[in-house]
């Protein structure tokens, strides 16, 4: 497990040298899509060219897609709800995440496989060795980022925080499910951090310092 806190004293754009593939990820709630704005905004402040991508989307078929997905009220399994991720997945990386990155762009994303063994195996049940498996036939070398991140934070706070998002989080097919599931969904990505080479950055941090950390990590 790679675990980072730290400051960063001084940005040097001459550090930003080659162009890598990021995830942001994290339970619902960590903070990972606001971590990923700063990321991007900083790349961009030093001239690099940044592809902002994020799953379910990023293709005309995954957005359709991501609309399926968020409802609540289209009712289907564990195995069709990784099916209709894969399907996203595997068209962003040939369509857009390949290519950028051939250009010699920056891809930050937001969410990747990630989520499915957090969501659809650990909080819904399937087997993760299946979904990595799948996953793997569908990316290829786009299997594993450069760079993985996962925002950690506990469940009570996530919670929390997406309660003060949304007036009733009913709407959203999992932000509906409640602190149970939300616990199987960080022990997912808990496991994760542990079996591969993922940074974990302690997501009860300030947003400036988990945006420094992050900062450190791609200069690297």
């Amino acid at each position: 497990m790679k675990l980072l806190s730290f400051s960063v004293y001084g940005y040097n754009e001459n550090m930003l040298v080659n162009n890598k593939y990021v995830v942001i990820e994290g339970i619902d709630g960590a903070g990972k899509t606001t971590q990923k704005k700063l990321l991007i905004d900083y790349l961009r402040s030093n001239n690099q060219v940044v592809c902002d991508v994020k799953e379910p989307g990023g293709t005309l078929l995954g957005e359709k897609i991501r609309q399926i997905i968020k409802d609540s009220k289209i009712v289907r399994s564990p195995e069709s709800d990784f099916e209709l991720f894969n399907i996203c997945r595997r068209e962003l990386a040939q369509q857009i995440i390949s290519q950028e990155l051939t250009l010699g762009h920056w891809v930050i994303c937001d969410r990747n496989w990630f989520s499915s063994v957090a969501y659809q195996g650990f909080g819904q049940g399937l087997l993760v060795e299946s979904i990595i498996s799948q996953t793997k036939k569908a990316l290829v070398d786009l299997f594993l980022p450069d760079i993985s991140i996962i925002i950690d934070l506990p469940v009570d706070m996530a919670f929390n925080r997406l309660k003060k998002r949304h007036d009733d989080i009913s709407n959203d097919n999992f932000e509906s499910k409640g602190l149970d599931f939300y616990q199987k969904v960080r022990d997912g990505y808990l496991w994760l951090i542990k079996n591969y080479s993922i940074y974990k950055i302690d997501g009860q941090q300030s947003i400036k310092t988990i945006n420094q950390s992050i900062i450190k990590l791609i200069q690297n």
